[in-house]
């Protein structure tokens, strides 16, 4: 007869055999998972090193093309341009925030091009300080709010350029009347000049005639294009074409959803857009071209819109 006894063996015999089977179990998988894992990493490690190694690749190709790209844009503007537009007067009409680079490269061209350069008319701040309002009305001898007193300085300064600038038709203007309202804005501090190369002194700012004009905006204007440029092209346009070429550069982030942004109002007003020129790529060597290429047209009466954004007539005007 089975007693107690044996019961317990047997039962304690069984528990241990399976404790014992499942602790081998469990080691030999374990050693598999291990091993698994350890091969894993080793190949994640592997796929990572070559992919900061391409990266590095990547970055290093990307930093010659822009090293190359901005030899080229200095260089070349100081070699491609040097007989597009002799002697004919420029002035560069801008604002703060702007590209810089962009900026100093359209100079170099202009300075290269056997062009009159004049200088550079630059927006101040001042002109949307609520608090210079009053001064402003003094300068124009007009009265009202902060926007008509824009309104007015933006019909002035138009005047003040047409009056020196190229004729519609080309040829060159008859004696235009002193520009005395964009000097007083000078002196008022509502602009500024920075006479170029072959400028004139502030006091003989647009002295000369047949003036062409190069307007230079951006993303980030510090002083908004709805505040004064886009009246400015607005009131140049208003009587016909316009001896006038505006210009942007694309900079900081998602370039190509934020470069047609600058110029999308001048180029979807059906009128303005058939009265000026203008040009969506300045940051580039192409860019800089077109500008110069445009000034040139203007005295054969051909107007165009030139970059890479969408629904433009082509990279550069046509020779």
């Amino acid at each position: 007869m089975v007693n107690l006894r044996y019961h317990i063996v047997s039962i304690t015999a069984v528990f241990l055999a399976l404790g014992i089977g499942i602790a081998m179990g469990s080691s030999f998988l374990g050693a598999a998972a291990v091993d698994q894992i350890k091969s894993n990493v080793a190949d994640a490690q592997q796929e990572r090193d070559v992919a900061r190694e391409e990266r590095d690749a990547l970055r290093n190709q990307v930093a010659q093309q822009t090293d190359r790209q901005q030899a080229l844009i200095e260089q070349g503007s100081e070699l491609l341009f040097r007989s597009d537009l002799a002697d004919a007067p420029v002035l560069i009409i801008t604002v703060g925030g702007v590209d810089g680079e962009s900026l100093d490269h359209l100079r170099t061209a202009l300075d290269s091009s056997r062009a009159t350069f004049e200088g550079t008319l630059t927006i101040e701040d001042k002109v949307i300080d609520e608090g210079a309002a009053e001064e402003l009305g003094e300068v124009l001898t007009e009265t009202g709010g902060g926007a008509a007193l824009r309104a007015a300085m933006a019909d002035a300064v138009a005047a003040d350029l047409l009056d020196r600038g190229l004729a519609p038709d080309g040829q060159p203007s008859t004696e235009p009347a002193p520009p005395r309202t964009t000097r007083r804005l000078v002196d008022a501090g509502f602009l500024s000049y920075e006479a170029g190369p072959d400028g004139q002194p502030d006091d003989e700012l647009l002295d000369d005639s047949d003036y062409r004009y190069v307007v230079v905006t951006g993303v980030e204007p510090d002083v908004g294009d709805v505040d004064f440029l886009l009246p400015l092209i607005q009131a140049l346009t208003d009587e016909g074409e316009a001896p006038v070429v505006v210009a942007s550069a694309a900079t900081g982030e998602d370039l190509e959803e934020t470069r047609p942004l600058p110029l999308a109002p001048l180029r979807e007003d059906e009128t303005i857009s058939e009265r000026i020129s203008t040009v969506d790529d300045l940051e580039s060597l192409e860019g800089v071209a077109a500008v110069v290429y445009a000034l040139e047209d203007l005295a054969r009466e051909r107007r165009g819109h030139y970059g890479v954004a969408d629904g433009v007539d082509s990279l550069l005007p046509e020779p």
